[in-house]
């Protein structure tokens, strides 16, 4: 909420393309679902035995369990309550008077033509969902309605990876540059002019923290998958005899010959 108050301070200087309002409503109700579903799997089953009771702090333990349960399940009550009905949702509403304040880019049939033609030719931007076009309509969008020197505020790496390209079809179409692109909010409004508070800057770059850690997780991870691949490897043998396969050893188990006898 404070990060999007901070729209407040340069609402004339917002443009909107109809698809990114359409995609805000689709995603919040992904994310919320998904926040569900991973707060109920972190419930803990209880467990009673006589060993357990003879345990110290046990029973403190279990009681510390209850109250962390009855407050999960507080939060995913109000999740599905706010999923149900967006007028409780404090920051879809704040979202709603974003796009109502800020000039509106219609999704036209000529927009998404355009933006199918980009996809299949493989120009930029390109979204990270190969079968969807919605960076394209975005992007279509703010060539035929902009008149104006544009900073793009999005997480999407195709914007940044293809800067130049987009600048230059931005200029040659407008008239006018791309001056930046960003990830943050408090970033666009410093280059507007205006001075962001504290407060959402600690909460930017604790996003941008957490974001890293992910990143690093998803390369190790992809790093582990690679070295258990290999070694699986390493484990299987063809016999250069017969040609059966099986287990890395000095002897073929299908025909008997031994490695290293030729």
């Amino acid at each position: 909420m404070l990060v999007l108050n901070e729209l407040n301070k340069v609402q004339d200087s917002l443009v909107f393309p109809e698809q990114v309002h359409n995609e805000f409503w689709r995603n919040r109700n992904i994310i919320l679902k998904q926040v569900k579903t991973e707060l109920n799997n972190c419930r803990i089953k209880q467990y009673s035995t006589a060993f357990l009771e003879a345990i110290p702090h046990f029973k403190e333990a279990r009681q510390k369990v209850n109250e962390a349960d009855k407050l999960i399940k507080k939060v995913v009550d109000k999740i599905s309550f706010i999923i149900d009905d967006p007028a409780r949702d404090q920051v879809a509403q704040r979202f709603i008077d974003v796009f109502k304040n800020s000039e509106r880019f219609l999704t036209t049939t000529e927009i998404i033509e355009k933006a199918h033609q980009r996809f299949l030719t493989g120009a930029p931007p390109c979204s990270n969902n190969k079968n969807a076009i919605g960076d394209q309509i975005n992007w279509e969008a703010i060539l035929i309605n902009l008149k104006d020197d544009l900073i793009i505020v999005s997480r999407d790496s195709t914007y940044v990876e293809n800067r130049f390209l987009l600048n230059d079809e931005f200029t040659e179409k407008t008239g006018k540059k791309i001056l930046d692109v960003s990830d943050t909010i408090t970033h666009a409004v410093r280059l507007l002019g205006k001075e962001p508070s504290s407060e959402a800057l600690k909460i930017e770059e604790k996003i941008k923290a957490e974001e890293k850690i992910k990143a690093e997780e998803k390369i190790e991870e992809k790093k582990r998958a690679m070295e258990r691949f290999i070694a699986a490897q390493d484990l299987l043998f063809t016999c250069p005899c017969c040609g059966s396969s099986g287990q890395n050893a000095a002897r073929c188990r299908n025909c008997g010959y031994r490695l290293g006898c030729d």
